[in-house]
């Protein structure tokens, strides 16, 4: 549906012009689905972002087509829709050799919590096979088709719930904000009801994807929270340490792989490790779940902890574009994470001391028992590893 919005056409213009449209006013507008998770409650959000870019007196030129978008793009062309649908099946084939640690990272993140389930409906294998039955469903079922997308486009033209976020500056900032206004004033106002989703998930995942690739990407995560460990801004750099040491020597420098990272979600206390190019699948694995004796048998001087404590800090204080503050800012709100929450953190992070390090290493031990895995690789590899050493792996082909 968001790609369908600036690609697909309008009621009144076909696609063409409205591409035209875009590149003689704007620098061009996209749109896409965001997933987020509320601070407080943990429930799942979704947002329907459009936006793009234009000089200051193409301020309301740029606002007028991201409404006309959303208003008017007009789901009776089914042969663009077809192309629309085409395309984006096969740049999501396409990314899996590539993408691979994305596709696995995917699977356990859906194993975790309802928002990492919604994002594998919406990013991952989930979507490619929606994608698949969708075009099957275009000669057979087109005008299911087009009502399942006409009231999506009705329940979406509310102005209940709609967010204007501007980054720029103008001179005339008073009128393009009054011209906003009275485009928003256009959409009907239809407030919606909080949506259950009922998504069957499995939350003992251990699988394997094939997919065209020579080599692998071997995911594992555990939930630290279910141990009782509470959020606390030494992950940083423990997940510093890890990827620079443990993990770099251990799967990069002695495994072969490309590289290997870590991950991990505050909101749901999911760590998760991922190797990219990776020639091993157990041996990567066996890895993974020697953590919790590398942090025993872990020392540091002051000195290394403190190189370790400011390459953390670089990490989640980057520099920000005003496009990216401004994304930065809107979710912030969205999610209502409170500034205080967010310097207690670097705090944490900046005060780190080596024990707090070391106590991670009985979490590990205690949540290694729980782990999930995903592999998508090359197909040999992975039947090599459930034979062996991983004989509970379900394979899945992409």
């Amino acid at each position: 549906y968001a790609r369908c919005l600036t690609q697909l056409g309008l009621e009144h213009e076909d696609y063409s012009d409205l591409a035209k449209r875009m590149l003689l006013k704007t620098d061009g507008v996209s749109a896409r689905l965001s997933v987020m998770q509320h601070t407080v409650t943990k429930d799942p959000m979704i947002s329907l972002d459009i936006g793009g870019g234009a000089l200051e007196e193409n301020a309301d030129v740029l606002f007028d087509i991201m409404m006309d978008c959303v208003e008017h793009v007009d789901f009776s062309r089914k042969d663009r829709f077809s192309d629309i649908l085409t395309q984006e099946r096969a740049r999501i084939e396409r990314s899996l050799s590539s993408q691979g640690h994305s596709v696995a990272l995917s699977r356990l993140a859906a194993g975790g919590d309802l928002t990492g389930e919604i994002k594998e409906e919406l990013y991952g294998l989930e979507y490619l096979k929606f994608l698949k039955d969708l075009e099957q469903r275009l000669d057979t079922d087109w005008d299911e088709v087009q009502k399942t997308f006409e009231e999506i486009k009705e329940v979406l033209n509310s102005s209940d719930g709609a967010l204007v976020d501007v980054a720029g500056c103008t001179d005339d900032w008073d009128s393009v904000k009054d011209h906003m206004q009275e485009r928003l004033a256009s959409l009907s106002s239809h407030p919606q009801q909080k949506q259950d989703w009922n998504i069957d998930r499995d939350t003992n995942v251990v699988e394997g994807i094939a997919i065209a690739s020579p080599v692998n990407y071997v995911a594992w995560s555990v939930n630290l929270y279910d141990e009782g460990y509470q959020k606390h801004g030494s992950m940083e750099v423990l997940r510093k340490i890890l990827a620079n040491e443990y993990l770099w020597k251990n799967v990069r420098e002695q495994g072969g792989a490309y590289g290997c990272f870590t991950t991990f979600n505050e909101h749901t206390g999911e760590f998760a490790c991922c190797s990219y190019r990776d020639p091993n699948v157990a041996k990567t694995v066996a890895v993974y779940e020697g953590i919790a004796d590398y942090l025993k048998q872990l020392t540091l001087d002051e000195e290394e902890l403190l190189q370790f404590i400011v390459g953390a800090i670089g990490t989640i204080d980057t520099p920000l574009s005003a496009i990216e503050k401004m994304n930065f800012d809107t979710q912030v709100h969205l999610t209502e994470r409170s500034p205080a929450s967010r310097q207690q953190y670097r705090d944490e992070l900046l005060g780190t001391t080596i024990e707090d390090i070391s106590a991670y290493a009985e979490v590990f031990e205690k949540a290694a028992a729980h782990a999930r895995i995903a592999i998508a690789g090359n197909e040999q590899d992975i039947e090599k590893a459930k034979d062996s050493d991983l004989k509970d792996l379900c394979m899945l082909r992409a």
